[in-house]
């Protein structure tokens, strides 16, 4: 079993697993419209669950099967149709213009952001929400490659046509997020 899947299923055994949706997605609920939806780093899949209900036909992918486990029981529940794809993704290859929304929340792996950005179909929407560098002062033992620097979402995502973009640095939760159409 890999270093990290190992220290995510032993995360999400011990977690409350809540399934309510990303606060910034429900805020940007009014541009979705419909189609392919990945959701990447899903956890149990609370993206893909709102999405799915929705109507979007919803991929979600995570290293944990415990945390998949539980959004496949969950998606049973509600009777909707996801494919959980359990996948490191340090290794996990996106199809390129493959879909018409692609969510991160809680995720950074730099090495991924050119796959992410190719995988949108143009004019197409992105949805990502990760910690920053201030999160490091809230919680020290978190790792801080996978924390986002000042404007670096812009960095990577300025030359989109951007609908949001914040930085939490000052008040809890401290993360940098951006809404933003790959174009056409």
């Amino acid at each position: 079993m890999h270093e990290d899947q190992a220290r995510w299923d032993a995360r999400w055994q011990e977690r409350e697993i809540d399934f309510s949706p990303p606060e910034l997605l429900v805020d940007f609920a009014h541009l979705l419209v419909g189609g392919r939806v990945l959701d990447l780093a899903c956890g149990v899949g609370r993206t893909a669950l709102y999405l799915a209900a929705r109507g979007y036909v919803a991929t979600a992918v995570d290293i944990s099967p415990v945390a998949l486990g539980y959004g496949q029981k969950e998606a049973a529940r509600r009777g909707l149709q996801i494919q959980f794809i359990q996948a490191d993704l340090d290794s996990f290859s996106l199809p390129p213009d493959n879909f018409d929304l692609v969510c991160v929340f809680n995720f950074l792996n730099r090495s991924l952001i050119p796959q992410i950005r190719e995988s949108l179909r143009p004019g197409r929407l992105l949805i990502y929400e990760s910690p920053n560098q201030a999160h490091i002062t809230r919680h020290p033992q978190f790792n801080p490659i996978y924390a986002l620097h000042p404007g670096e979402l812009l960095e990577l995502f300025g030359d989109w046509e951007v609908d949001h973009h914040e930085e939490r640095y000052e008040e809890p939760p401290f993360v940098s997020s951006i809404v933003a159409r790959k174009p056409a």
